[in-house]
């Protein structure tokens, strides 16, 4: 959790540097997935520059507070409002049952990729198919499928 919280605290100080920022755009998003914290939740990206972007996710999960930080590069297309990209992420990626019946969850990378799609000025949908590296227990198994789907809805501002 220091993590997520060093890397948000470390993206509002970058969003407010003079010249940190060649796009000065900023997106807050609600979803589902691992770039919303491996649950359902929140995340904002920074963009670094037209085509990076930093980004931090914080989720609810059944019984824990799930988070992600991680980076996107976005290709250069033709269509400005549609737009392909690859992110790479650690945080919450698996989650599995104890021997007691309980859930636990796993922090390990995920590299995903995806979509953004403008519909309009200031509202997009996300989409992002990730494949994880996750380290969960001998003798345990994962509760759901190695490839994770991310869906949100985002505004930019």
């Amino acid at each position: 959790m220091k993590k997520a919280v060093m890397m948000v605290l470390a993206m509002v100080v970058l969003a407010f540097l003079p010249g940190a920022s060649m796009a000065s755009e900023n997106t807050a998003g609600l979803g589902f997935g691992i770039n919303y914290g491996g649950a359902i939740g929140f995340n904002y990206e920074y963009a670094l520059t037209e085509e990076i972007g930093a980004l931090a996710g914080i989720g609810f999960l059944p019984d824990n507070i799930g988070w992600a930080v991680g980076a996107r590069y976005y290709f250069t297309t033709s269509n400005p409002d549609f737009r392909l990209r690859v992110s790479l992420i650690y945080g919450v990626v698996a989650a599995f049952e104890t021997s007691s019946g309980k859930d636990d969850y796993d922090l390990g990378l995920a590299a995903g990729f995806g979509f953004n799609w403008r519909f309009n000025e200031l509202w997009a949908i996300d989409a992002d198919i990730f494949l994880t590296d996750d380290n969960v227990p001998e003798g345990l198994s994962e509760v759901g499928p190695s490839a994770k789907i991310s869906f949100g809805v985002s505004r930019r501002w």
